[in-house]
């Protein structure tokens, strides 16, 4: 069967993508306690926000990096990781403003935080899902700019909530293309949506149904693609969605290295993006660069 693990990264910070990942696994069936299993310490998995914590970044994207490994990729930069597992935007074309300078980042190496080439998965591992028959068969990611992130939000309707469901039911609906059994898709919950009905008939009309619907997961099944879950804390609960978060974060981390040393930021700790000090010194402090090179508000910060 297939199950797929769907998260996103970067739904709520002032500055960066949004970014959501959807990795697919094939396996007999889906057994949560076994699929941890595969993880250990030779493979770490884990929910993005305690794997990616501060002094731990090394750790992280070796880990990362094995489990990309396992999908037969291997990037050497940032562009290698966007062209691996990048589709088109989400949101359609024309880009708000293709002249902007964060568009055309400098190239960034892989690895970043942790010497040497490092990054594949151990034999052991590979063992453990070759018994358990669990193979680890694509990662997809859709990452939404600063630009077309505010352009879209302001449509009526168009909160960044259903900006974020409509960029997982595109990664979803792209992995049941070629799965005619249908799938078994795990989300991270939306924010503390609880019914999700109305995106789903606006993306599905006719086609689905709830099986339930609670605060820890709403849960529907939808004629072509098969089971979908919302779950609360997905990430730390399901593994396809720990590694799914993990790819996000590695991803969004790396755009944001990128816009660090596009704006000669060398203050101390590098700005996250998420609404903290840092961040907030990093926004009111790189004016003068921005206008220099020419890097419009509407692709840097974001508005809602």
């Amino acid at each position: 069967m297939r199950v797929v693990g769907v998260d996103e990264n970067g739904l709520g910070p002032l500055l960066g993508p949004l970014v959501v990942t959807a990795v697919s696994f094939e396996a007999r069936s889906y057994d949560r306690e076994a699929f941890w299993a595969l993880a250990g310490p030779d493979l770490p998995a884990a929910d993005s926000k305690v794997l990616f914590s501060r002094g731990s970044m090394a750790r992280a994207e070796r880990a990362t990096l094995a489990w990309l490994d396992l999908l037969g990729l291997s990037p050497t930069s940032r562009d290698d990781l966007a062209g691996a597992i990048g589709l088109v935007p989400e949101v359609a074309p024309p880009c708000p403003d293709p002249s902007a300078p964060a568009c055309r980042p400098a190239h960034i190496g892989i690895p970043i935080w942790s010497a040497g080439p490092g990054g594949r998965a151990p034999e052991g591992a590979r063992d453990r899902l070759d018994r358990a028959g669990v193979r680890v068969r694509a990662a997809r990611q859709i990452a939404i700019c600063p630009g077309l992130y505010n352009r879209e939000t302001r449509r009526p309707g168009k909160t960044k909530l259903r900006l974020d469901f409509d960029a997982m039911m595109r990664l979803v609906s792209r992995e049941a293309e070629d799965a005619p059994g249908g799938l078994l898709a795990l989300c991270g919950k939306i924010g503390s949506t609880r019914r999700y009905g109305p995106q789903l008939e606006a993306a599905f009309p006719g086609r689905w149904r709830a099986l339930g619907e609670e605060a820890a997961e709403s849960a529907y099944e939808v004629d072509g693609i098969g089971a979908v879950r919302f779950v609360r804390d997905a990430d730390s609960l399901h593994l396809p969605v720990a590694v799914a978060s993990m790819i996000g974060k590695y991803a969004r981390e790396i755009e944001m290295l990128g816009l660090n040393r596009l704006l000669g930021w060398s203050e101390g700790r590098a700005a996250s993006g998420y609404r903290d000090p840092v961040t907030a010194r990093f926004v009111r402090e790189t004016g003068h660069r921005r206008a220099e090179i020419g890097l419009p508000d509407r692709c840097f910060l974001r508005g809602s």
